[in-house]
């Protein structure tokens, strides 16, 4: 039942987002029996007149009213190694969404730890940083498939939509109480110094140590990984890309030192 109830659920947010009340009620009535089970439908059904209950849907609100009628047993308390944990499955669901991502956030967050030994950034710190690697992609979970994965260059309307999932990222972190902390470290991949980056054209005076460390972690795993529009660039090569953009040199000169003797591909 439980499978049934969020089956239902999901057709209707999405219809009713897409496409207004009438016509996700009329989805839902059309189906009934064959993907709805119909005593659910008719439950649905009973909200028809209910005007209020269905904007509330689109308020600002919407997402904190939910999260406050999970019941209360249902909450975990994580520690740090529990939250390492979450986040390493979280970069798993991201990375999937793409045969091309395969290992992406966890790759990046491999980078980052070393660019920190190298840069000798506290271990708290660093511990922070890795979970913003982990999760610094979670954004493109509200990107089209069809977009990550396309094999020619993305039009100018493709771009947009793929250069917000910065913006998604920070929009879903800091709704997390345990993952607020580093929303916005997570979010800045790919701002630059000189404030070309993107969501927000954050400068270089804005951008902090993690940030920075970051930016260049992710800059090295994409361009070393097989992606659909190229090969994989040597460690050479990639470097030297990233060496003439702007974003931090101390942090490129620590991932050269600290990927000198390793493969361009960490392993598996």
């Amino acid at each position: 039942m439980f499978s049934r109830i969020i089956l239902l659920a999901q057709t209707l947010d999405a219809f009713h987002t897409e496409q207004g009340i009438t016509a996700a009620l009329r989805v839902v009535r059309e189906r009934s029996g064959l993907w709805f089970e119909p005593s659910l439908v008719r439950i649905v059904r009973s909200w028809r007149d209910d005007q209020s209950w269905w904007e509330s849907l689109q308020s600002p609100d919407a997402t904190a009213i939910a999260l406050a009628l999970e019941p209360p047993q249902h909450t975990r308390y994580a520690d740090d190694a529990g939250l390492d944990e979450i986040a390493r499955a979280f970069a798993d669901i991201i990375d999937s969404k793409s045969p091309y991502t395969y290992q992406h956030s966890t790759n990046v967050a491999r980078y980052a730890r070393k660019i920190s030994r190298e840069l000798d950034v506290p271990v708290g710190d660093a511990a922070t940083l890795n979970r913003a690697a982990l999760l610094h992609d979670v954004g493109k979970l509200g990107v089209a498939a069809r977009i990550l994965n396309k094999p020619s260059s993305l039009t100018a309307a493709e771009r947009v939509q793929m250069e917000q999932h910065p913006l998604y990222t920070w929009e879903i972190l800091e709704r997390v109480s345990a993952f607020a902390g580093f929303a916005r470290t997570a979010a800045l991949h790919h701002e630059k110094l000189d404030g070309s980056g993107y969501p927000w054209g954050v400068k270089g005076d804005d951008l902090d140590t993690s940030a920075r460390i970051l930016a260049v972690a992710d800059m090295y795993e994409a361009l070393t990984a097989n992606r659909p529009y190229r090969a994989p660039l040597s460690r050479d090569d990639a470097l030297a890309i990233i060496e003439k953009s702007s974003v931090c040199p101390v942090a490129t000169e620590a991932l050269a030192s600290a990927t000198c003797l390793t493969p361009t591909r960490l392993a598996s």
